[in-house]
């Protein structure tokens, strides 16, 4: 993928299918059979593919441009996977969450994304600079996907040793003192991370009771849509002993994203928040 963002039109074009249409503007020429599934759905429909008319259908008017391009790219999946030629697709917050456990939904999801970021191209252009959160962020306008999925990718397919705990805004409580609650499912770690230090929700298996690490504590003080570049250390337990590391952490105004990395020499330039 040599154009930034992906041009989901083009790509639209190139497998055969109509230009997308706005799913309720489109009224009673939504075929039925979408119709039909997205009433059985649990939550509002985002989208819908309509294989035999070879068009796709957006909910245009729910969506950021971030997430309507993760659901377009969602529907191109549907099409483009040769074992995937059900008639009909309807699409809500379930089927589109990367917890989904329907095997076409989650392989829709997976082409969703290798498609927005350009397979390798994001991670090549990630790892151009020294490890910090300004790097996702940064790309994530250039690619047109959201600051959650961008700071993901960025950790999970870099080349440099770092890790990503994703937190829950509100405080929960044990006997040591208040700590974030650790989402597992968000968090990540690059391979390298992974082979020197180990899993990082292994790692950050037991609460990190705020009053003992000010980095967690400085991290859900983070206002909304804020990063903040300059955090404490975290130092934890990892298969080489008590470690040392730097963090930066950002507030998507859901979650609080805490970016985990060792002082080293790195050959790239560091990005920081304008």
């Amino acid at each position: 993928m040599e154009l930034t963002p992906t041009p989901l039109a083009a790509v639209e074009a190139a497998v055969g299918l109509l230009p997308a249409e706005q799913l309720f503007l489109a009224g009673a020429d939504v075929p039925p059979g979408i119709a039909a599934i997205a009433a059985k759905l649990m939550k509002k429909v985002m989208g819908g593919l309509a294989y035999r008319e070879k068009r796709v259908y957006l909910n245009t008017a729910e969506l950021a441009v971030p997430r309507r391009r993760f659901v377009h790219g969602h529907e191109l999946g549907h099409q483009v996977l040769p074992w995937q030629e059900q008639a009909y697709y309807a699409d809500d917050e379930n089927t589109l969450s990367p917890e989904t456990r329907d095997a076409m939904e989650w392989e829709a999801n997976a082409f969703s994304a290798e498609l927005l970021f350009g397979l390798d191209r994001f991670t090549t252009m990630a790892d151009s600079y020294a490890p910090g959160l300004a790097v996702p962020l940064h790309l994530s306008s250039q690619f047109q996907t959201s600051a959650h999925a961008a700071i993901r990718r960025y950790v999970a397919t870099s080349h440099h040793r770092i890790a990503l705990l994703t937190l829950g805004r509100f405080t929960r409580r044990v006997s040591r003192g208040p700590y974030l609650p650790l989402m597992a499912d968000q968090c990540a770690e690059s391979a390298a991370f992974a082979e020197r230090f180990g899993s990082i929700t292994d790692l950050a298996a037991l609460p990190l009771v705020l009053t003992e690490h000010p980095a967690i504590a400085a991290a859900g003080r983070v206002a909304s849509t804020s990063l903040l570049e300059d955090n404490d250390d975290l130092v934890i337990e990892t298969k080489r002993g008590m470690t040392t590391f730097q963090t930066q952490a950002f507030h998507n105004g859901r979650l609080n994203f805490v970016l985990l990395y060792q002082k080293g020499r790195f050959s790239g330039q560091r990005l920081r928040a304008a």
